[in-house]
């Protein structure tokens, strides 16, 4: 077996599709609709418990107004983006759990539902207004201008950078999209040189996910986002045996994290999985989709 990296979507497409390879994740989601017409090509998709994100610095203006990150959210078309971007290999999300796990709280899925002229009237109120007529919406005469920077190994995420740049747009933000390497993106993180990260996370494990993300210091928690009563209620569930009673403070600690919005979810993921027809016996884990093969696998040519 040979283990061969090729971190663009498109050339493992590409290489797929000519034989060069046998096996492979992460196709782009605009070809597996004409990769399921290519004799010899099988392509399936499979939910995983993974999100896109798009995190904030809140340590510098515009991001440590709530109502600024409230205005983000609803100019957000998720519905949208999973249609016309992800090509209906996802599912709209705002909180951070996929749909059928216990832990979810299906109740903020109605809170950020899009609304562009909400988003309007809450930067307004925030003080971000359009005064030269150019388009942009500014405040004590800087523009309201940002960057979201990502990365191309998971190729879901440069396109919707750049519908995400749109939808800004439409409510007076200008976005500038940067398509950079994972590890310079989190080197800026670490300096604190950045605005937003449009990212994708695992999220199997409820506990470590929001502890890590929303807990204060968490090992994920770029946007530096700190409140008591979730410090609370994750030391709460720590030691809480009951499951439905440690489900019911996940769902809890999902709605005041939704209110503050450090981090914006925008949907669920699902991988896609090419393979040559003589592949056969794989088995999908959802846990270590871009790492996992199995020994049931064989190549029966």
């Amino acid at each position: 077996m040979v283990f061969r990296p090729i971190p663009d979507a498109n050339t493992r497409t590409l290489a797929l599709e000519k034989g060069e390879i046998d096996f492979t994740f992460d196709l782009p989601y605009a070809e597996i609709e004409r990769l399921q017409k290519v004799p010899g090509v099988e392509i399936e998709l499979y939910p995983v418990p993974r999100i896109y994100r798009l995190e904030m610095n809140m340590s510098r203006e515009p991001f440590r107004d709530p109502k600024v990150r409230q205005a983000l959210n609803y100019a957000i078309d998720r519905s949208g983006i999973v249609r016309s971007v992800l090509h209906g290999s996802g599912e709209p999300a705002i909180g951070p759990f996929m749909p059928g796990t216990p832990w979810r709280n299906q109740d903020i899925e109605s809170i950020y539902q899009y609304d562009p002229d909400k988003a309007r009237t809450l930067l307004s109120e925030a003080g971000w207004v359009d005064k030269n007529g150019d388009g942009v919406r500014e405040k004590d005469g800087i523009p309201f201008a940002i960057t979201i920077m990502t990365w191309a190994s998971r190729p879901g995420m440069p396109p919707m950078a750049e519908a995400l740049q749109a939808q800004f747009r439409e409510v007076g933000i200008e976005a500038q999209v940067q398509i950079l390497e994972y590890g310079a993106i989190y080197d800026r993180v670490k300096r604190g040189d950045w605005d937003m990260v449009l990212a994708t996370f695992q999220t199997s494990n409820p506990y470590k996910y929001l502890l890590n993300v929303y807990g204060s210091g968490g090992s994920q928690n770029v946007a530096g986002y700190s409140n008591a009563a979730v410090d609370k209620l994750l030391a709460e569930a720590a030691v809480t045996a009951d499951l439905e009673k440690r489900y019911g403070i996940y769902r809890q600690i999902q709605e005041i994290v939704t209110r503050d919005t450090p981090v914006i979810n925008l949907a669920c993921y699902k991988v896609a999985v090419g393979r040559r027809a003589y592949v056969k016996g794989f088995r999908f884990n959802p846990n270590a989709h871009d790492l996992h093969t199995n020994p049931e696998m064989t190549v029966e040519k």
